[in-house]
């Protein structure tokens, strides 16, 4: 700083600037104004007007009138200059986009002019400098990209100054955030980590919120039903004042003052004191301020308790009791009923013996109605061929009439090509529809074509030509030639 007119001396500290001004200086003239200014370069940040009359001092008041200085004494000049009202607000050191920067926020009234401001960091070699003509409007925020000119590092800072040298905010860290660090309020509070990165905006000041619902006890706890919360965050969380309800907005249970829960532990609360919890219920947690945080809902009473696995964060279960401890999240193992098995150890065959010397690869019983006899279809991969067995009394044989004495060999829906037929079932019964699974074309059988297809099998033709066909070959990922199209096949064996 310095003082008009000359030979007045001047000290600064944090804004303060003060000064003697000798009232016997001779060089003053009577009738005179004087303007003392405390100057930042060439720019005058505060100052007074000192009157000369009749040859006393005076100052002159804000209503215009002078106040009368004492003659032959020094007058003691007090200027406090406010610093500019911009602050750091949140700092990207690393992955930002483009780069690294520096967003500041205007905490004042009126807007303020940022021209010639620099940032630098830790290094007093490493400046950037805000352009002119850059303003920051009450309340708002500018990003300042310093990445093309130094990089911020994992244990570094960021300094704002003015124009004139002024350090104007600063902020220091001594590792990279996983985010990026921010005040919370903005402007004014605390930097943390943020939740997300919110450059050029308001900082996210939400809390995440990490306490839980961990297990029920619904019927039969001790003492009595029982709600417990989790913490699946890295510290200590005060819950005094938070409430447990169940389905019913007037059952509230409040947990008393003074009650944290640190990191990873459990807690369990008998709600039975203020309410009973139903076999179709709610357990729901509720904060200070009347937000729901977490809930869950069963319709029946579980075994032992409701569970979450793993604690905290996974899916809902029965569980086994573990009150104020960790959940087991054991599976549990349902009551295993033996019974005897109704058959025998006695192998039948059902066929005469030859009939089929090899690929009968499916088969489908069907039962008779309406006096028609039961059936045995059959399929027969090889020479891609469907039959129709009936029972003698003794075995199953093919069926001699209506062309099935040989079975009935099957075509493609063009009438060409043989699918080499794995497996065969029906819906509602065979005069609506056989579909049988196939894996290749036998005229072609170094090509997979796993296809569906269904044929009319009521008429008296020899052979039989698809009337649908669906080729899996597009849904699947591909096979060999001859992976079977089976699946099917093992589950239609009912006899």
């Amino acid at each position: 700083m310095r003082l008009i007119p000359p030979g007045t001396t001047a000290n600064t500290a944090a804004g303060r600037y003060e000064a003697t001004l000798s009232l016997m200086n001779t060089s003053f003239q009577t009738r005179k104004t004087y303007r003392i200014s405390a100057m930042r370069g060439t720019t005058e940040v505060r100052g007074i007007l000192v009157d000369i009359v009749r040859g006393r001092w005076a100052l002159t008041r804000t209503d215009g009138t002078l106040a009368p200085l004492v003659a032959a004494a020094d007058l003691p000049i007090q200027f406090h200059v406010a610093a500019p009202l911009i602050r750091v607000n949140e700092v990207e050191s690393s992955g930002g986009v483009p780069g690294d920067w520096v967003e500041i926020t205007n905490i004042g009234t009126t807007t303020q002019d940022v021209s010639g401001f620099v940032i630098k960091d830790n290094d007093d070699t490493h400046s950037f400098t805000i352009p002119a003509g850059t303003t920051v409007a009450p309340s708002a925020f500018l990003v300042l990209d310093v990445d093309p000119v130094f990089g911020l590092g994992a244990a570094d800072m960021a300094r704002v100054y003015s124009s004139t040298g002024l350090l104007v905010d600063s902020y220091t860290w001594t590792a990279h955030a996983t985010t990026t660090y921010g005040r919370c309020p903005d402007g004014t509070g605390a930097f943390k980590t943020t939740t997300t990165s919110t450059r050029g905006t308001a900082n996210n000041c939400t809390v995440p919120n990490t306490i839980f619902i961990n297990e029920v006890e619904s019927s039969g706890g001790t003492p009595g039903d029982w709600i417990e919360l989790t913490n699946t965050g890295a510290g200590s969380v005060d819950i005094s004042g938070y409430a447990l309800r169940d389905n019913d907005d007037t059952h509230t249970f409040v947990i008393p003052a003074g009650t944290v829960i640190g990191a990873g532990a459990y807690l369990a609360f008998d709600v039975e004191s203020a309410y009973g919890l139903g076999s179709a219920d709610a357990a729901r947690l509720f904060n200070t301020a009347g937000a729901l945080l977490d809930s869950y809902v069963w319709t029946a009473h579980a075994a032992s308790t409701w569970g979450r696995c793993p604690n905290g964060t996974g899916a809902w279960a029965a569980a086994t009791s573990t009150k104020g401890t960790a959940n087991s999240c054991a599976p549990v193992t349902p009551p295993v009923t033996l019974e005897t098995w109704a058959g025998t150890n006695v192998i039948t065959e059902v066929d005469e013996l030859g009939a089929f010397s090899s690929n009968a690869s499916g088969l489908m019983f069907e039962a008779g109605t309406g006096g028609a006899p039961d059936v045995l279809w059959l399929a027969q991969n090889g020479i891609g061929s469907i039959h129709r067995m009936l029972f003698n009394g003794t075995a199953w044989v093919r069926d001699q009439t209506n062309g099935w004495a040989d079975g009935k060999h099957t075509k493609f829906t063009a009438n060409n090509g043989e699918p080499d037929t794995e497996d065969l079932t029906f819906t509602t019964g065979s005069d609506a529809g056989m579909y049988i699974a196939s894996e290749r074309d036998n005229k072609a059988n170094s090509i997979s074509r796993l296809s569906i297809l269904r044929y009319d099998v009521t008429g008296n033709a020899d052979s039989l030509i698809a009337t649908h066909e669906w080729n899996l070959r597009a849904d699947i990922p591909p096979v060999g030639a001859n992976l079977e199209n089976e699946p099917a096949k093992r589950r239609a064996h009912r006899f």
